[in-house]
């Protein structure tokens, strides 16, 4: 494997027995990476780079780390959920470990004795999975039948930079715990983006369409849920 630089990213080069040149970046590290046919010069290499750097800085900025903030679980924490900011209300040495929603502004995390900031932070990562399990069970059943497309498996889980992901083969997609802290109009969003790949894998311009078919003010709504106005 080799590396070139064109204008700001470092690009790792591999070459195969391929038909094509393929440009692909890890959404867990940002790496780019280029996968090359034998007989491609590296010339011909950074002239396709530079032909795809709007898409490279596009999507090096998307899977770039979600944000996140360490947590204490102490009393009067703020923590968001559904798209609305909570204060934490913690009750030490209760009989039961239990997380519950007891008013507008606020969430009761209710901790048996000895329970470290690691049990806590565990239970209200089980509770926030659940709630979001919840929440995206009916969004999917609509969007599957308006789109006219069939999951055979989805799930919940932890992503360390995507808020969700397809499986195109598999008809299969993961969301992000994290967006048990977001609206449900941006979980709208991500379950319609991640079904639509079931129509189109690729972010091309039939995808875009798509989205735009389904979920018109789906790019305002993309920003909103990367933090961008």
């Amino acid at each position: 494997m080799q590396q070139i630089v064109v204008d700001k990213y470092t690009i790792n080069v591999v070459h195969k027995q391929m038909k094509t040149i393929r440009l692909a970046i890890s959404a867990s590290t940002g790496q780019i990476r280029i996968s090359a046919p034998f007989h491609i010069s590296e010339q011909q290499i950074r002239h396709f780079v530079e032909s795809k750097l709007a898409w490279i800085e596009k999507h090096t900025v998307a899977v770039k780390p979600l944000a996140s903030t360490a947590r204490k679980y102490i009393n009067g924490e703020s923590h968001f959920l559904e798209g609305k900011e909570f204060q934490l209300s913690l009750i030490e040495n209760s009989s039961i470990n239990k997380v519950s929603l007891i008013s507008d502004t606020t969430i009761e995390m209710r901790s048996v004795a000895g329970t470290t900031i690691a049990n806590r932070e565990n239970q209200m990562y089980n509770w926030y999975r659940a709630r979001l399990e919840q929440r995206a069970k009916p969004i999917l059943a609509r969007w599957q039948n308006v789109m006219n497309v069939q999951l055979n498996e989805w799930g919940i889980k932890k992503m360390k930079s995507r808020w969700g992901s397809c499986n195109t083969r598999a008809k299969r997609i993961w969301i992000n715990t994290e967006l048990a802290r977001k609206s449900d109009r941006l979980l709208e969003y991500l379950i319609v983006h991640e079904l639509a790949h079931l129509l189109e894998a690729s972010h091309n311009e039939v995808f875009k369409a798509y989205m735009d078919k389904f979920i018109p003010d789906w790019r305002q709504r993309r920003r909103e849920l990367n933090g961008k106005k």
